[in-house]
């Protein structure tokens, strides 16, 4: 649906098939993909897993717990890397959070989690976001896609960034938006 003829598509998801990341040249009506990163490190599964430990529905109501972000602080971001993040590129999680994460830290309060993940997921999206930039070279259009990118506030965060002149998100980039890539394949 991107109205360009040349772009880098980053696909950040909690798992599509294997792969939870990937990085693609879309050129000329073809796609190439150039990185990825393979499940169990998703970014995706890391904000469900979030989700869950906040008391929400995880796959559902991420929204809520980005909503939640804006009333809290983000006061347990270093302890998430330390606990959680193995590297940024390549993306790696210390341990599989398909199932959650427990009671982590049981005294915190739910917003100041909320705004915790969604100020490192900020992060971890610029930071694959760059990656794509330097695989990408001159290509100044990204494509993004996928569950994380239905995530609003870090769109906006990433718009500031400049690392790219044109940014395109796919109309529903989660899974209810594949009926549209049918329909344009």
């Amino acid at each position: 649906t991107a109205p360009f003829d040349d772009a880098v598509v980053v696909c950040i998801d909690a798992i599509e098939e294997w792969d939870t990341t990937s990085i693609w040249h879309a050129h000329h009506g073809r796609m190439d993909k150039i990185d990825s990163f393979k499940y169990p490190h998703s970014l995706g599964l890391l904000y469900s897993a979030f989700t869950h430990r906040v008391g929400l529905k995880p796959a559902e109501e991420e929204y809520i717990l980005m909503g939640m972000a804006a009333y809290g602080t983000p006061k347990y971001k270093s302890q998430i890397h330390d606990a959680m993040i193995k590297s940024i590129i390549p993306f790696e999680l210390k341990e599989n959070l398909h199932r959650g994460m427990g009671d982590w830290l049981p005294d915190a309060d739910p917003m100041d989690l909320a705004a915790s993940i969604q100020a490192v997921t900020e992060e971890i999206i610029e930071g694959m976001w760059k990656h794509a930039r330097q695989l990408a070279g001159s290509i100044d259009n990204i494509c993004f896609a996928g569950g994380v990118a239905l995530n609003c506030v870090a769109n906006a965060v990433m718009a500031d960034q400049d690392l790219f002149n044109n940014i395109w998100i796919m109309p529903n980039p989660g899974d209810a938006g594949s009926s549209l890539g049918c329909i344009a394949a």
